[in-house]
């Protein structure tokens, strides 16, 4: 009974038979018959909704059983032509007969025998044209009485002999003269025109080309995706600088490219070049890319909501641009922010948008023939005036606006492309004139004025290109019919044939190119990073991070804030040039010998990794400005800067001591009983963050350690200028006892304005301690441990003799759980001296990580968890985390396929400060909700919200009925988002949520160490309660999640980027595939690569693995194995320390386990201590 595939009550089944001859077999269930049917499949033409029945090869069928071809909707019986018109589809062989037929009659060479369209050879048609012309002279001589017939006779007869030499049709070898033809006009001022070089620079179309504003490179973009950069080749040598010929046959271009880039995923449809060599490019896949002419990777991706058909660099200021899109907005870039200045809705599609040429304006065609003019001083929008691209006829519609231009040298005269083949110049916003005799109807072709002015070009439907004069002195022996600017209907143009389609874009050369030049190579270019430098880090630290350019509204912010004012100025990102760099590492195979799998294993030789650089690497403010080039390979060792344990640089401070509140040490214990006297040393060291102050090489680094209660140490460290290695000096503990301590801190990451940032994990479960009325129930409810071990650093509680000594009731009023669970934040001043802080305004969850994006506004948080949720936090200040608004995230399922795609919402749980938490502190959970039980069927009372999204670390804690108690919302909102996100509707399904990072490009990863539990369909234990958002097939292995942010940081969909997978059957020793990702962990961007680190935490690869996964390509490649036992934490890459770069990796609880206590000692083991190091120093400047 359905249409598309016949979706009757029955079964398809495949057969291999019937497939082959494009037959589908479909049996009845009901009957038992079954019926070999043709395939067949209905297309709908999205333009006009009409609907049509085609078969498996794209041939239309009557759904009818008679014959020619049925509109399914209004059931109206077609000719192929009909068919053809309605849905643009047709024969490639009939088009192209057609097509050669076509300009073979228009442009029949003059010296041919073969007859034309009119009856008459090609000569004769010339004479014919030619006896026309003569009567229109003999016209004007009776008018004007001045003209001679000898000057006419001249003039034509030498336009005569022209057209009778040897001439060049489009297919020809490049050198032949082109036949010039003229409408209306007497003369001829292109009278020695040839065809000099052909490029077979593309596949398909090209829907854009422009010279640099120096003449020194062409660029090219269009239908294949790809955007290629042509070097002029030598035109002349001084022996053949009189030489006409030679000029005439040497290439204009070199023959391949200077520059191929790749990134776009579909047509690219404008190109903006600045004075500075950068380049923007617009495509249809939804982005604008930057690039620098001498760099080979994309610097930036600017990402839209739909098509973006039109860019253009701001001209007085191009750290700015211009983008307009499918989706109504024009949008004004301030690129080093990364971020929108400001936009507008145009209320119609966008199909042309450019600068005036002070940048005073901003100028805008849509897709109905409008053209809205706005005043972008102060990079704000402002609405002037509209004027309506038509025809004066009554009832005339506009038609699409596919190009604009000024005129150069003239601020006022501007020049409209539309599709009803009219080519108007505007002066102000008054018609000046207009030109036709091309034919442009459905593309989007752009006329363009010649270097002067003089003169505007345009490609053609019909395979011409047309050109007109914009200005002609009235000379009555040559043109009695004009002067000054052409006014309306102007068809006096002249023309030739350039291809055999389209004529996409023509355009005129600048005067500085069609000088003699010498090669590119031997012309003076901006140095690589000096030019990105110039334009993205106007000015540098003395530290080389990249200064920030902010809007006015984040000046004034930071102007407001004294505290952060230095701290914001200081850097967009540590080291965060746009420069993109083709980076990569030697494959480090996996362990084989128990020699291998007891340390750390990395690179080609199993000691030493290799980095290499792509050509012209390189993130330092300065570049290359007198410096050698980089070299392209870098050895580099693991060098460790500390193990928990030692006492470095001989302060007498112990690295990763487990201290109490008074700096006494704590003891180890467990919950059975007791051991004895030793005091506790971290092995559970995460993140180490470097922060570079003052100008002698001084390097602070904060390192914290993952457990109850936590530690955090900071290191001096003194960089060597010579060769970059970091030595500590001296180290002392971080005190947090102001806040009550430290609770689990998790990873970790740098903020924009240099400071170490910090988390607290499964945050203790406050319901389950105030329900409970036992050590025992406290644990069947969720409870932790941790907050046992806590008790050790608040008092000193002795818990060698746990649970003798231990009092429930001491314990319930002493551990007060809405302490913990919080961002962190450190500062370091070049003295040493350091301030900390919880940002209780940035709510409290299981804190895997906060990462705060470029604009120092917004962070993302990762909750670590089984039923976990992401939240996002809007600071109201850049710089400053203390205040803002709390938004947690609803994902509404796409796909479930290859890992799943989603789109993203944000509901706002409100604006809160740390001084609005903080009085709320010692709150029960009581405080903030009421309570009920679900009923048998698993519903809630009335006024009540059934919810699944308990703390603690991985228990699961079931459905829950709540109801925040009034005047409590704001408390509520930020000492439990999650349970209050989850009553408002996002999604609290995630199982594992770990690390999270930013390319600086457009995406957020976030790794899920697996796909199980609440992230499963409808799980009866896990969704209980809860919406039942995500719904994947399980994964063991664990995803990296792409998520996309629009123009304001915000994640607005997100896609597995890359997925583990289990491993062969074969495989003993793993559960997941040796050769690719088990539970990703910790990830991190390198900041001016293409590469994505990932560590692993896992159980199901024998050794965790350190990966660079290319995003690009998505290549990986094993940069490091841990020793048995251990994960990989902190991997992080800092791109530019005084010229150097490290990447940080911490070997964390290496032999935890039983299993793996032998291990530990054998002859090569290196040991239980966690270690913190770096792989480098790398040269990066």
């Amino acid at each position: 009974g359905a249409p598309e595939r016949l979706k009757v009550p029955g079964q398809e089944d495949e057969d291999p038979a019937a497939a082959a001859l494009g037959l589908l077999r479909v049996k009845d269930l009901d009957t038992g018959k079954e019926y070999m049917l043709e395939k067949v499949y209905r297309i709908k033409d999205l333009d006009t909704g009409k609907e049509f029945i085609v078969d498996a090869e794209g041939q239309p069928q009557d759904p009818r059983g008679v014959g020619g071809l049925v509109d399914v909707r209004s059931g109206k019986q077609l000719t192929m032509e009909e068919f053809e018109a309605d849905i643009g589809l047709s024969s490639p062989i009939a088009d192209e007969v057609a097509r050669r037929e076509a300009l073979e009659e228009r442009w029949r060479p003059a010296d041919t025998a073969q007859p034309s369209s009119r009856g008459a050879s090609g000569r004769e048609w010339l004479k014919k044209g030619l006896g026309s012309a003569r009567d229109r002279a003999s016209d004007l001589k009776e008018r004007l009485g001045e003209l001679g017939r000898e000057g006419i006779n001249s003039e034509l007869n030498k336009a005569a002999t022209e057209s009778l030499e040897q001439e060049w049709t489009p297919g020809q070898p490049a050198g032949g003269h082109v036949k010039v033809s003229v409408n209306t006009k007497l003369y001829k001022e292109f009278t020695e025109l040839r065809m000099v070089q052909e490029l077979r620079a593309h596949q398909g179309a090209v829907w854009a080309m422009k010279f640099s504003h120096d003449g020194k490179y062409l660029v090219t973009a269009g239908q294949d995706a790809i955007v290629r950069v042509w070097g002029l080749a030598p035109l002349l040598s001084p022996s053949t600088a009189g030489d006409t010929a030679s000029k005439c046959t040497s290439d204009f271009f070199e023959k391949e490219p200077y520059r191929t880039y790749e990134g776009h995923k579909a047509d690219v449809l404008d190109i903006s070049w600045s004075k500075t060599q950068f380049l923007l490019t617009s495509s249809m896949d939804k982005t604008v890319r930057l690039w620098h002419i001498s760099m080979e990777e994309c610097l930036r991706v600017f990402n839209h909501s739909d098509f973006v058909t039109a860019v253009d660099f701001h001209p007085v200021d191009d750290k700015y641009f211009l983008s307009g899109s499918l989706d109504e907005k024009l949008r004004l870039w301030n690129i080093p922010d990364h971020s929108v200045a400001d936009w507008v809705n145009v209320h119609e599609m966008v199909t042309a948008a450019c600068f005036s040429p002070d940048g005073k304006q901003a100028i805008v065609g849509s897709y109905k023939g409008k053209c809205r003019f706005y005043q972008t001083e102060g990079m704000r929008f402002e609405y002037v005036t509209q004027v309506d691209v038509k025809s004066t006829r009554g009832g005339s519609r506009g038609k699409k606006i596919t190009g604009l231009q000024y005129m150069p040298g003239v601020d006022k005269l501007l020049l409209i492309t539309s599709n009803d083949s009219r080519i108007r110049m505007y002066d102000g916003y008054q018609l000046k004139s207009k030109y036709k005799g091309h034919k442009n109807v459905n593309s989007q072709i752009r006329a363009t004025f010649s270097p002067g002015g003089g003169y505007i070009v345009c490609g053609s439907e019909d395979g011409g290109v047309y050109l007109w004069s914009t200005i002609n002195t009235f000379i009555p022996s040559v043109n009695p019919y004009y002067t000054g600017y052409r006014k309306e209907k102007n068809s006096t143009y002249e023309t030739f044939a350039s291809h055999d389609n389209i004529v996409t874009a023509a355009i005129f050369a600048p005067e500085s190119t069609r000088r003699v030049f010498k090669p590119y190579n031997e012309v003076d270019v901006a140095a690589p990073t000096k030019a990105a430098a110039a334009l993205v880090q106007p000015q540098a630290s003395k530290f080389g991070l990249a200064s920030r350019l902010r809007s006015r509204a984040d000046k004034e912010a930071a102007e407001a804030q004294k505290a952060g004012e230095a701290a914001v100025a200081a850097a967009a990102a540590v080291g965060g040039a746009l420069a993109a760099c083709r980076a990569g590492f030697a494959h480090t195979e996996p362990p084989q010998t128990m020699a291998e799998r007891t340390r750390l294993k990395q690179g080609f030789d199993g000691s030493f990794q290799l980095l290499s650089l792509g050509e012209g690497c390189a993130w330092g403010p300065d570049g290359a400005d007198g410096a050698a080039p980089l070299p392209q390979y870098q050895p580099a060792r693991y060098v460790e800067i500390g193990q928990t344990g030692s006492t470095l640089g001989g302060s007498g401070a112990t690295f990763g001591a487990v201290l109490d509140r008074a700096g006494n040490p704590t003891f180890e214990h467990d919950l059975e009983g007791v051991r004895e006297g030793v005091a506790r040393l971290s092995s559970t060291m995460d993140f180490t963050s470097l922060m570079p102050r003052g100008d002698e090489g001084l390097v602070f680094a904060v390192s914290h350690f993952e457990q109850a209660p936590g530690e955090m140490y900071l290191t001096r460290l003194v960089q060597d200028d010579v060769s970059g290695s970091l030595s500590p000096e001296f180290i002392t503990r971080v005190d947090w006892s102001e806040w009550g301590g430290l609770w689990v801190p998790c990873a970790g990451s740098m903020s924009p304005w240099n400071t170490h940032l910090g988390s607290e994990e499964y945050e203790p479960d406050a319901r389950a301690q105030e329900e409970a009325a036992s050590f025992e129930e406290y644990f069947a409810l969720g409870g932790d441990d941790s907050a046992l071990s806590m008790l050790t650093y608040l008092d000193g509680s002795d818990l060698r003799n746990y649970p003798s000594n231990m009092d429930w009731a001491y314990f319930q009023d002493t551990f007060k759980p809405y302490y913990y669970g919080y961002p962190t934040e450190v500062a370091v001043s070049e003295d040493g001296t350091y301030s900390v802080a919880k940002h209780y305004a940035m709510g409290r969850t299981s804190v895997e990580l906060p990462y705060v994006m470029p604009d120092s506004r917004t962070a993302y948080i990762t909750d670590d968890g089984v039923n976990k949720m992401l939240l996002m936090f809007k600071a109201d200040t850049p710089g400053d985390l203390s205040s803002g608004e709390l938004f947690a995230s609803k994902f509404t399922q796409l796909s479930a396929e290859d890992g799943g795609s989603f789109s993203v919402e944000w509901i706002s749980l409100g604006s809160a400060s740390t001084d609005d938490v903080r009085p709320f502190l010692d709150s029960k959970f009581s405080d903030l909700f009421d309570t009920a039980a679900p009923t048998p069927e698993g519903a809630c009372p009335e006024g009540f919200t059934g919810i699944h999204a308990r703390a603690g670390h991985g228990h699961e804690g079931g459905q829950e009925c709540l109801r925040v108690k009034p005047g409590m919302e704001v408390p509520a909102s930020r000492l439990e988002p999650r349970r209050v996100g989850a009553m408002l509707g996002a999604t609290s399904e995630w199982d594992k949520m770990e690390g999270v990072t930013f390319d600086g490009r457009g995406t957020l990863y976030v790794a899920m160490s697996k796909v199980a539990k609440g992230m499963l369909d409808a799980d009866p234990e896990f969704d209980a309660g809860g919406p039942n958002h995500v719904r994947l097939p399980e994964n063991k292995c664990g995803c990296v999640y792409g998520m996309a942010v629009d123009d304001s940081y915000t994640v607005v969909s997100a896609e597995a980027a890359i997925c583990g997978r289990a491993a062969p059957e074969d495989d003993e020793e793993n559960d997941c595939d040796i050769d690719g990702i088990s539970n990703p962990d910790n990830v991190a961007f390198m900041a001016g690569t293409q590469n994505l680190l990932i560590g692993e935490d896992t159980h199901y690869h024998l050794n965790a693995f350190l990966w660079a996964y290319d995003t690009v390509t998505g290549e990986l490649t094993r940069v490091q194995a841990m020793p048995l036992g251990a994960e990989v934490s902190g991997p992080y890459w800092h791109p530019e320390i005084n010229c150097w770069g490290y990447l940080m990796s911490v070997i964390q609880h290496p032999f935890r386990g039983e299993e793996f206590q032998e291990a530990m000692l054998y002859p090569s083991s290196m040991g239980p201590a966690a270690r913190v190091g770096y792989l480098g120093p790398f040269r990066t400047c």
